[in-house]
């Protein structure tokens, strides 16, 4: 379900989309430097997890800077009229902003770029230089009149602000693999974004296994990949939005009343995934209160507060995932995805779960991450007892950095590393309750073993980003037989672990 059909559904008459990043945009540099303006947004920036806000309070509720800043979201996403709001900026010294559905006028990109004037006016142009990227429409019919005035205004916007990352935003399967391509390598936006809010009308998965995420964001992956001259050269970064909204019950729901919460772990399993496929972009659509939320009925609501502005438990679960992404950062803006592979678990009845765009994962799924065989064993209480899937993404150092862009995060430019996702998910017990059980990342949790094919490790030792800190742990291997070790390591649904080879 597209953010637009949500939001004109509720009455907002809007419908929504997305941003990306921000550093040092030379056109001479460009042509010289190995990495795309993306790349060294991210080196710069770190990961993204932006949110949707309201343009200051005369025209709806935003956080507090204090409140914001608590989140761990990066950067305020401005989304409707005048498209930047100064008392929260104010209190963000040193954070950036984006700007969704550009010009903020609700997306609907119905002429080209002002003749004449600038894009970017008052408080925003004053503003260019934090801006982190720029949403230029959001799910817009694709035609070739639009290919023409994105190319514009990707240019103009590149001269007025050269810090800031570029895009458009769909929702996932509303352009072909074609119509994609063609406006990758025609209109050269620096990032890709889709949007697709999984648990819509189906909050539960078989098995707990949510195939549209794989789905939706291994396509975006694979066109992300082939970059702007479709033969991978420049690879563009890519992301999609999370869900900060509760959502309809059934799609047939009277009025779509929204009632949904996601549970911890269908919240968590979608940035575990983005991460592990390699995806650096997320913004949450999105943070406002349901009292003064235009166009939404106060029984619906957003989700990160109550009524009277004290955080939900959803809050507190996206403010630890955001922690856990600080601590992945330094790390995965230096990786670029190699492959990826999904063990699938079994549904509650035994019966192993659906197939996905994403292979099996198999010990030829990359023979460089020297991991040849993953098993989990279900150590909480969703799915009947029964195993669920557990995502893998390996990396590989983006090429092109020198040793100073790599420092101490990585041994050296061949470093091999993957990531664990237990992605297996549930819906609480009561969905309608900010306090439900049944889904939680304990719920959940997993105990995953890894076997690994050491004979060509050398004296590799492999290494655990600790989620807290970001620093690096070893970790202990139990010895099988010459050249093939072990490990355990429990892990909460939802929740993603990183491992280097130092």
């Amino acid at each position: 379900m597209s953010r637009r059909t949500l939001l004109q559904v509720a009455g907002a008459g809007a419908a929504a989309a997305a941003t990306g990043v921000t550093p040092v945009r030379a056109a001479a540099r460009r042509v010289r430097d190995p990495l795309t303006h993306a790349d060294r947004v991210f080196l710069t920036d770190g990961l993204h997890h932006g949110s949707w806000n309201r343009s200051g309070p005369s025209d709806g509720w935003d956080p507090t800077p204090q409140r914001y800043i608590d989140s761990g979201f990066t950067a305020p996403t401005f989304y409707n009229p005048p498209g930047f709001a100064s008392d929260l900026m104010a209190g963000l010294p040193g954070y950036r902003w984006s700007s969704a559905q550009d010009p903020v006028d609700g997306g609907a990109l119905n002429e080209p770029p002002p003749a004449g004037t600038p894009i970017l006016t008052g408080d925003r142009a004053a503003n260019a230089d934090r801006l982190f990227s720029i949403c230029v429409g959001d799910e817009n019919t694709y035609t070739a009149e639009h290919l023409s005035w994105w190319t514009e205004y990707f240019a103009r916007l590149r001269v007025e602000a050269p810090n800031a990352i570029l895009h458009n935003n769909q929702w996932g399967g509303q352009w072909t693999d074609a119509q994609l391509r063609t406006y990758i390598q025609t209109c050269h936006p620096d990032l890709l974004t889709f949007d697709t809010y999984y648990f819509w009308g189906n909050p539960q998965f078989a098995g707990g296994s949510v195939t549209p995420l794989y789905n939706h964001t291994a396509r975006y992956r694979s066109l992300a990949l082939e970059g702007q001259d479709g033969a991978g050269r420049a690879p563009l970064a890519f992301g999609q939005y999370t869900c900060g909204f509760r959502l309809p019950l059934t799609s047939s729901s009277p009025g779509y009343e929204r009632k949904y919460i996601t549970s911890e772990s269908q919240l968590k399993v979608v940035s575990g995934v983005t991460w592990a496929m390699g995806g650096r972009w997320q913004t949450l659509f999105r943070w406002e209160l349901d009292a003064t939320a235009p166009g939404w009925p106060e029984s619906d609501g957003l989700f990160l507060n109550y009524a009277d502005t004290t955080p939900t438990p959803q809050f507190y679960q996206f403010q630890k995932l955001n922690a856990e992404m600080r601590a992945f950062s330094p790390y995965l803006v230096r990786l670029r995805t190699k492959a990826i592979a999904v063990r699938r678990g079994k549904t509650a009845t035994g019966a192993t779960n659906p197939a996905s765009a994403v292979g099996d994962f198999t010990a030829a799924t990359d023979t460089g991450s020297w991991v040849s065989d993953i098993t989990s064993v279900n150590t909480g209480i969703a799915n009947n007892h029964q195993p669920g899937d557990v995502f893998f993404g390996s990396f590989r150092t983006v090429p092109g950095l020198t040793s100073a862009e790599i420092g101490s995060y990585l041994p050296g430019p061949h470093t091999r590393a993957f990531m664990l996702v237990n992605a297996l998910t549930a819906s609480n017990t009561d969905g309608t309750s900010h306090t439900g059980t049944g889904g939680r990342g304990v719920d959940c949790s997993q105990r995953i073993t890894v076997t690994l094919n050491t004979s060509n490790a050398g004296n590799h030792v492999l290494k655990r980003v600790n989620r807290l800190d970001g620093t690096l742990v070893t970790v202990p291997l139990t010895q099988v037989r010459s050249g093939v070790h072990t490990f355990d390591i429990d892990v909460l649904g939802g929740d993603a672990h990183l491992f280097i080879w130092s």
